[in-house]
């Protein structure tokens, strides 16, 4: 059985209620197995493709169970290896199958880094007068233990921060180990009790409540408060609770998966949906100039 790249918690089910314009998405012909699918670019998605379960019976594919790596819970799914092409990285790949809403007509979904030979834009809503534009150095397939999902980087405390961008997505929320740099360079504590988040595959993680006295800014955007995953890779114990101090530092307990052929990972990921996307109007993945670039106002 082959083990997939970690989903990181970062991955949302597509949220029931849409805008017209952050549900759009570029529809693009790809082939699977020789036989021609419709594929929906998701700015969310990694650069293998997801695909409809019933595809599986009608290019009559072998599949063979994977599993995907939530941080503190694997799920397991089907995929088949088999070859694609229309991307930029033609060849024989691992193919995903799940169930997902929100395909748009679509047979598959696919993530920015298949497409890094190209510009594809995003509209999300209507310009607006003062809008400003920031842009995200973004290198496709630097690192392969994260299913080349499409990060912008964004240095903060002496670490750099991988920010993916979800239109569909109803809230943003960070790693625990993000959330801890944010919190030390930005005057962060925990507020609220846990409540559970759908992140993918019918998997919930539990999330609280990061308020911060210095907004993080990622260009024209301020995050005051962001939700973050307390139990995935990395550890929230050291952040303050709100009108309390911190806590002596605990890595145990179950914060961080460790297991016998793998070390602690602090992985320092921020997805942004559409609780802060909503105040922009476009999402630019720019292959060549090696940028994501977002207006906002």
């Amino acid at each position: 059985m082959k083990t997939l790249w970690p989903v990181l918690a970062l991955l949302a089910m597509p949220a029931g209620a849409q805008s017209p314009d952050s549900a759009r998405s570029l529809i693009v012909p790809m082939t699977l197995a020789e036989r021609p699918v419709r594929v929906r670019i998701d700015p969310a998605a990694t650069a293998q493709l997801t695909c409809d379960p019933n595809l599986v019976k009608k290019l009559g594919l072998a599949t063979e169970p994977g599993q995907i790596d939530f941080g503190g819970v694997v799920k397991t799914v089907l995929q088949a290896w088999a070859p694609v092409r229309g991307g930029a990285r033609d060849g024989w790949q691992w193919i995903v199958f799940a169930d997902r809403d929100g395909r748009d007509g679509a047979e598959c979904e696919i993530g920015p880094d298949a497409f890094a030979d190209r510009v594809l834009d995003f509209p999300l809503r209507p310009a607006e007068p003062g809008e400003r534009e920031v842009a995200l150095p973004w290198t496709p397939g630097k690192d392969a233990r994260l299913a080349d999902y499409s990060f912008g980087a964004l240095p903060l405390g002496g670490e750099m921060l991988r920010v993916r961008f979800d239109p569909r997505a109803a809230e943003s929320f960070a790693t625990a180990a993000a959330a801890r740099i944010i919190a030390a360079s930005n005057g962060g504590e925990m507020s609220g009790a846990r409540r559970d988040v759908m992140i993918a595959y019918g998997v919930t993680r539990p999330v609280r409540e990061l308020r911060l006295a210095t907004p993080l800014s990622i260009g024209p955007l301020a995050i005051d408060h962001l939700p973050v995953r307390v139990q995935d890779w990395g550890s929230t114990v050291r952040i303050p609770e709100a009108g309390k101090a911190a806590e002596p530092e605990d890595d145990g307990g179950g914060e961080v998966q460790v297991t016998a052929r793998t070390k602690p990972r602090r992985l320092y990921f921020l997805r942004i949906g559409r609780d802060w996307l909503d105040r922009c109007s476009r999402l630019t993945y720019d292959g060549p100039r090696g940028e994501i670039r977002l207006s906002c106002r």
